[in-house]
């Protein structure tokens, strides 16, 4: 970015005062949002937690909680690259359907580590899916589901695999992206 400061003709790429620019726009955009935009619709939330490399993660979700005692739990994974904006139309045409009261769902929309507002991931060890898997699991977990259904798109597609088969709590998925494969010739493994 230091060769950016002065050169405005973009050849090394986003310039400094441009990306200032913007950022003073977005958090104009956030402030208006926040006085009467969509920002009030759904609860945004943190949840700093201890994981399986000793490592403290801080989770950053988008919720949209039922007071119905039955209502069924509902982790929306994103994929790459994306955030969780991509769940804000959704959960507008979620809330507008069903009042806080009876909706028969508990939407939950993380931020993957590394991504928009949840910490990176650790730097301890090799960071995979499921390392994020287990992240994921102890969010929804630790926020008291017992059971949940996973969604997800793209990476979140891989993330909501690991989650039906490695942990008990997660007992169905939905995928709209997933890669088939098939067996490698001569393998005595099934897929």
């Amino acid at each position: 970015m230091y060769e950016n400061t002065t050169r405005l003709d973009g050849q090394y790429g986003i310039g400094r005062q441009w990306l200032m620019d913007i950022e003073r726009h977005m958090a104009q955009q956030i402030r208006l949002e926040k006085n009467g935009g969509q920002n009030q619709l759904f609860s945004k939330i943190h949840c700093t937690f201890e994981a399986r490399d000793d490592a403290t993660y801080t989770v950053h979700f988008l919720a949209l909680l039922s007071q119905n005692p039955q209502a069924v739990p509902v982790c929306l994974i994103h994929g790459w690259p994306g955030s969780f904006i991509e769940f804000l139309s959704f959960l507008d045409v979620a809330k507008s359907k069903y009042s806080q009261k009876y909706s028969p769902y508990h939407f939950i929309v993380p931020s993957l580590p590394g991504y928009a507002y949840s910490c990176g991931p650790s730097v301890k060890k090799e960071w995979n899916n499921e390392g994020i898997a287990f992240v994921m699991n102890k969010l929804m977990v630790g926020l008291g589901f017992s059971g949940y259904i996973a969604y997800g798109g793209d990476i979140g597609s891989f993330i909501s695999r690991i989650l039906a088969v490695s942990y008990d709590a997660c007992k169905a998925i939905l995928l709209n992206f997933c890669l088939m494969t098939e067996e490698p010739k001569g393998s005595t493994q099934p897929r």
